[in-house]
């Protein structure tokens, strides 16, 4: 018989395969987060909705730099025009959904299994804000 207690959570596996399914077919893509687990300095909460929940589009077109592992996603991103590096614990992401061209009435909407909170939350790192955005030189 398996045991399931040994079994690693399959929430990364099924982000990092939707986000690469979307964004290959041009998709717009959004994470919905559930913010009552999210550090609390994270500048995130701000944008909580009454559910305490909030849709981060997470496109191409929004983020660089997006990285999927065990424990969180983690992306580069503008927000009122100061540039951060935005990090999202795993167990917090309850949804990924995308939205084809063409197709905005009918998205697909992928809800992820629920995650214990198994990590100290407040253990995360504040993220800063950079104060300006890297400068590329040509050197002879």
């Amino acid at each position: 018989m398996l045991d399931t207690s040994k079994l690693t959570p399959v929430n990364h596996h099924l982000i990092f395969a939707y986000y690469s399914w979307f964004v290959e077919n041009g998709s717009k893509i959004h994470l919905t987060v559930n913010g009552e687990r999210l550090p609390d300095n994270n500048f995130l909460q701000r944008y909580r909705n009454e559910l305490n929940r909030i849709a981060v589009s997470v496109g191409t077109n929004a983020v660089r730099d997006f990285i999927v592992d065990n424990h969180g996603v983690s992306f580069d991103a503008t927000f009122s025009g100061t540039h951060r590096t935005v990090y999202l614990p795993i167990n917090a992401i309850e949804a990924i959904t995308g939205w084809f061209p063409g197709q905005d009435e009918s998205p697909v909407r992928i809800i992820l299994p629920e995650l214990p909170d198994t990590e100290n939350k407040d253990a995360v790192p504040e993220e800063k804000p950079t104060k300006s955005r890297p400068r590329l030189k040509v050197v002879k």
